[in-house]
């Protein structure tokens, strides 16, 4: 069998292809790192769940200073800002449940309402820019703020959750948690990271 002689390709060619396949390449690499951060419904659930569940817990292992419920028969409240689907599951993780006699209730916030009356004070990572006027405004009272941008605890914030790979962590400021007159269980500062 004989070879074909080789045909030299047209240099406009070999140059076109070079830059699709460049072009290509570049297109990939950037979807891996420019992925969008939306987590498939199922994991984003899930992850609405478990940071619900850390709420709760943070109000068997956080203390409030005498004075901040209005009576002995005042219920727990946990907020959340610009409420959305997380408010939804953290309303259901709540239901019926008590914390050192108290119930335990959610409520939806916006920027604008009145956050005194919050023992917690949730910031979802949508809501990140209202944080730092929300901080400020806080520390006036025993409100522990709990936010989800990896730097919330470095700002001012109490407690950052945070995602680190599928799994819920959280960070402790608690020279902030000390300002707003809190004072947090050995147990909890064990499992901050």
């Amino acid at each position: 069998m004989k070879k074909r002689p080789r045909t030299a390709r047209p240099a406009h060619a070999v140059c076109h292809q070079r830059k699709l396949c460049v072009v290509l390449l570049l297109s990939l690499a950037l979807r891996v790192v420019f992925r969008p951060a939306v987590l498939p419904a199922d994991d984003r659930a899930r992850e609405y769940q478990v940071k619900a569940a850390y709420l709760l817990n943070f109000t068997k292992y956080v203390y409030w200073p005498e004075g901040s419920f209005s009576a002995q028969d005042s219920p727990f409240v946990v907020c959340v800002l610009n409420g959305g689907d997380f408010f939804q599951q953290l309303e259901a993780t709540l239901r019926g449940k008590t914390t050192r006699g108290r119930q335990i209730i959610a409520r939806s916030l916006t920027p604008d309402n009145d956050h005194e009356n919050c023992h917690i004070l949730y910031i979802p990572a949508d809501a990140e820019q209202l944080s730092s006027s929300l901080l400020v405004r806080s520390h006036a009272h025993p409100v522990l703020t709990v936010g989800e941008s990896p730097y919330f605890a470095g700002h001012g914030g109490c407690v950052a959750l945070r995602m680190l790979h599928d799994t819920v962590q959280f960070d402790v400021n608690i020279n902030a948690a000390s300002a707003a007159g809190l004072r947090i269980s050995p147990q909890m500062l064990t499992l901050a990271h």
